[in-house]
């Protein structure tokens, strides 16, 4: 959501939700003191609540499901950027455009790594190739059997996940990554040292620990319930 405008931008995957009057309609329902977060940012914070006994509190969360984000949290923070627009890294360009010409075309709406990297896109890759799964879990799960087509599928979503966290690794030099997701739920601990390892190969310094979510499914419920609690103190904090 813009900070300015209270508009949700960038929200491909909720028709609708753009329209100007959505907050207003939601605050109506639910009161002025309705807060709208991302669900990467929630994700982060429900992680980083259940790394805090660890003091696990600065790294990088990479979702991808039927949409990609990431999140960077430094002291067990979210960071938004000025415009909330920290951590939309769906919008990373997979190809080099030419700089003999302008492009013409309209930028995707959805972006280009998150058309290319979604389970959704992930599955569709399968079937292309003549191996039709119902979730991206069956297709891990034949990869790690030995599939061939659902190995190909899986080194290359390993590829574009290690291609976006270079970014990160090369500006905020994190010292740990975080897959989140249903691919990297489902990819679990081999598909993590994959991304690892293709990551190591972009970067002339070794690349920082990936590890899958521990919140797991429930890492935005926890995420929403951390945040409820902070805006909870802060409130009973400012009346007294």
């Amino acid at each position: 959501m813009h900070p300015e405008t209270g508009v949700l931008e960038h929200a491909s995957n909720l028709p609708g939700w753009g329209d100007a009057a959505t907050l207003e309609e939601l605050q109506a329902r639910f009161g002025q003191d309705l807060l709208v977060m991302k669900d990467v940012y929630l994700a982060a914070l429900g992680e980083a609540r259940l790394r805090r006994e660890r003091s696990e509190n600065d790294f990088v969360l990479l979702s991808i499901g039927r949409g990609v984000g990431a999140a960077v949290v430094r002291e067990g923070h979210p960071l938004s950027g000025t415009h909330g627009l920290a951590g939309e890294i769906a919008f990373l360009p997979v190809t080099v455009p030419s700089s003999k010409a302008p492009s013409t075309s309209e930028p995707s709406r959805r972006g280009a790594l998150e058309e290319a990297a979604s389970a959704d896109s992930m599955l569709e890759r399968a079937a292309q190739a003549g191996a039709t799964y119902g979730t991206v879990a069956a297709l891990m799960d034949a990869a790690w059997d030995g599939d061939s087509a659902a190995h190909a599928v899986v080194e290359r979503e390993s590829m574009l996940a290690a291609f976006a966290l270079s970014a990160f690794a090369v500006t905020v030099d994190p010292p740990l990554v975080v897959l989140a997701g249903s691919v990297g739920l489902s990819g679990g601990a081999r598909f993590a040292e994959a991304v690892r390892a293709q990551l190591g190969s972009l970067l002339p310094f070794p690349a920082p620990p990936i590890e899958v979510s521990q919140a797991g499914e429930n890492a935005i419920l926890e995420g929403g319930a951390e945040k409820a609690l902070q805006l909870a103190w802060e409130k009973l904090s400012s009346s007294l």
